[in-house]
């Protein structure tokens, strides 16, 4: 019994150990009441919109949301008047002392109601349009600084008998069902960028039948019949003049409606001229898209021919790795999975036609304004040294976790999957020295010596003193 008993303890403290290192995972966003900077929205009006965007991100698998309740009852704790506008500095004390390490501020900028083929006000015959605009900054409590700045548009020509959302009547609101349609649109979309801008987390394709699809987008993060919903796949990272990334290039695979819609997820169906139901997979990426935005896509034919390839390697790897530009030999065709660049020219011209011995690279100097972390495998501790904004950095270590998980699990497809995930993190940053060694650790898990030796190399590349890659490296050699 005593044994019996011990086991049940050090279970639990593993347990609760777990939770904890789950929950140091989650970003803490803490969200002031909405205000209104447009004419003839009210503050009631801007305080229904606060509660329409909080519940499209109530679902979020990374970032937990302090909602302005619990944050105006911190505020009057504290002697803090949160009766009016709220500054930044006055919002930077209040998430400092919610423990939240951001804080987000909204403004209504603008809600209108037309009429297509007329004029603002009054009525004629053609169909009745909304647009709602939201303008949003988020900043970093401990070191008040703006990270992210959005402005999102929303926009809707439906029409219906009564409007609600998650339980909210809009009635409440005294807005139209039209105009309340483009709120819930602006919100949606907003909570989508924020989560994939914030978090790194996006929502996606979960199975394919024919021309139906089911996406990770239920109810519970706004989802409704009849919206729609663009499906694409990333292309190649975009570099100003000084290497900062800009984003990436968007290559448009299909639009699809909803049909249904459940809690967690909803079943839409690829739309007429909407691109090609059968090169949609499993894993793309999806977000919210007007009728408009659909049918310039359609008109433009912008929508891909064919399942794009991938490059095995993209410029960053080239800069990091040598190539053409002099230095270390590019990872072998074998090791180095599809990245993000769609050009079968390129691969041909790209990829040796067999693998090569990859000498160890000359260790290399950190990049300006970075530090090591030479001891942890942990993303929260090693990434936080990395020479990237805080926003970049959040993407990266939820891109980390996720890929982390994927390399865990005891299917050959999910671990090949989470090794392309960290080639892929290896190759859009140039200093991501852990990214390299967990595509080393990966490569022995398949088995694969030579493949994992040449990460670990790459890793120390980076970091000549990164123990984990060490110590690995030497057991292979």
């Amino acid at each position: 019994m005593k044994l019996r008993g011990v086991i049940f303890a050090l279970l639990l403290c593993l347990l609760i150990a777990g939770v904890g290192e789950a929950a140091s995972d989650i970003v803490r966003l803490g969200v002031m009441r909405f205000t209104s900077k447009a004419d003839g929205v009210s503050d009631r009006q801007a305080e229904i919109i606060t509660d329409i965007f909080t519940r499209t991100m109530s679902n979020s698998r990374s970032i937990a949301l302090i909602e302005r309740e619990r944050l105006d009852m911190i505020g009057r704790e504290h002697s803090l008047n949160m009766s009016g506008l709220v500054d930044m500095g006055m919002a930077v004390e209040v998430g400092r002392l919610a423990g939240v390490q951001y804080m987000l501020m909204g403004s209504v900028t603008g809600l209108n109601e037309a009429v297509s083929g007329g004029g603002f006000g009054g009525f004629v015959q053609g169909n009745r349009v909304a647009e709602a605009t939201i303008d949003v900054r988020i900043v970093d409590v401990t070191t008040s600084e703006i990270i992210l700045s959005l402005v999102q548009k929303g926009t809707s020509a439906r029409q219906s008998q009564a409007v609600s959302f998650q339980g909210l009547t809009w009635a409440e609101a005294d807005l139209s069902d039209i105009k309340a349609l483009a709120v819930t649109d602006a919100a949606t979309r907003l909570g989508h960028r924020i989560r994939e801008e914030l978090a790194g987390e996006f929502s996606q394709v979960i199975s394919t039948s024919g021309r139906s699809v089911n996406i990770n987008v239920g109810s519970t993060s706004g989802a409704q019949k009849g919206d729609l919903y663009l499906i694409y796949s990333d292309g190649r990272e975009i570099l100003d003049i000084d290497g900062t990334s800009l984003g990436r290039e968007k290559h448009s695979i299909a639009v699809v409606r909803v049909q249904t819609v459940s809690g967690g997820f909803s079943t839409a169906e690829v739309v007429p001229s909407g691109g090609k139901a059968d090169l949609v997979q499993r894993g793309d990426k999806i977000e919210p898209i007007s009728s408009r935005e659909s049918q310039e896509l359609a008109k433009q034919k912008r929508f891909v021919a064919e399942r794009p390839r991938r490059r095995a390697y993209d410029e960053t790897a080239d800069m990091l790795f040598g190539g053409a530009s002099g230095g270390a030999e590019p990872v072998p065709a074998m090791s180095l999975q599809p990245s993000d660049e769609f050009s079968s020219d390129e691969i041909s011209a790209n990829v040796p036609p067999a693998p090569v011995p990859v000498p160890t690279p000359a260790r290399a100097a950190a990049p300006a304004g970075q530090s090591f972390e030479n001891e942890s495998t942990d993303p929260a501790k090693v990434v936080a040294t990395y020479a990237l904004s805080t926003g970049d950095k959040n993407i990266r270590r939820v891109a980390h976790l996720n890929a982390q998980k994927l390399s865990n699990s005891r299917r050959a497809q999910e671990v090949q999957q989470g090794y392309d995930a960290y080639v892929e993190l290896t190759n859009s940053y140039g200093g991501d020295y852990l990214a390299a060694y967990q595509a080393g650790e990966v490569a022995r898990k398949q088995k694969k010596q030579d493949d994992a030796l040449a990460w670990y190399d790459k890793a120390l590349a980076i970091n000549p003193n990164y123990k984990p890659a060490l110590d690995a490296a030497a057991r292979l050699r």
